[in-house]
């Protein structure tokens, strides 16, 4: 089952354009998890720099794991409040793997960007002030300039004095293997072939333990 597995995720990968770039995105560990080595594999991610350097965390609405308003989602992140325009930052090392509006201009994440941190961690900035110039596949380092401030998606809707923010996510996931708060990455390979993949993952390895991580508990010693 194994090899065939293998041989599955290979003829998928096949229409990618870049064969280097897939194999780091692709060489990931499936083995399933338990929430204990999953918490254990979190605590060894480490930030190098803070994503808004002089922004303000936004409370009480800017909470991690904060209730919305309709009761039935929860805040997944955390918002740092800065003027229009102050430079979003990589917080780590790593490639974009996903640079789009991701709904409207007035409501979802609106503008945002997911980069790829190797090792099944990703960091989400969205409600971006326009679309990044880096291309999905660019790596970048930590510290670097990846946009900047911006209200689009639901920020829109929110007071007038809260709107300007960047929405900061730390995720814990499989590459590729799984909707990240309803964001594909499918800038390399197909939505079917990411849907085949994950199957053919989870029925092989069992199923992944991971998910949003509270930002505050890796930003605090920058």
């Amino acid at each position: 089952m194994l090899a065939l597995a293998r041989c599955v995720m290979m003829a998928c990968l096949c229409t990618a354009p870049d064969s280097a770039l897939v194999q780091r995105i692709w060489s990931f560990n499936w083995l399933a998890r338990s929430a204990e080595e999953s918490s254990r594999e979190a605590k060894e991610f480490r930030l190098g720099s803070l994503p808004v350097r002089g922004g303000t965390i936004r409370r009480p609405e800017g909470e991690f794991g904060a209730e919305r308003k309709n009761a039935i989602s929860y805040h997944k992140g955390i918002d740092f409040a800065a003027p229009a325009g102050t430079p979003v930052r990589a917080a780590a090392d790593g490639f974009i793997c996903y640079n789009e509006m991701n709904g409207g201009t007035d409501w979802g994440y609106g503008y945002t960007v997911l980069i790829d941190h190797g090792n099944n961690f990703y960091t989400l900035y969205a409600h971006l002030q326009n679309e990044s110039s880096l291309a999905p596949g660019q790596w970048v380092q930590a510290g670097q300039r990846i946009a900047g401030v911006g209200r689009s998606g639901n920020a829109m809707r929110i007071p007038k004095e809260f709107q300007y923010q960047l929405h900061f996510e730390i995720i814990h996931a499989p590459s590729g293997l799984v909707d990240l708060g309803g964001i594909r990455i499918t800038g390399l390979l197909s939505p079917q072939a990411l849907i085949l993949l994950r199957e053919v993952g989870e029925t092989v390895y069992g199923p992944y333990w991971g998910g949003v991580l509270n930002p505050e508990e890796f930003i605090a010693p920058l």
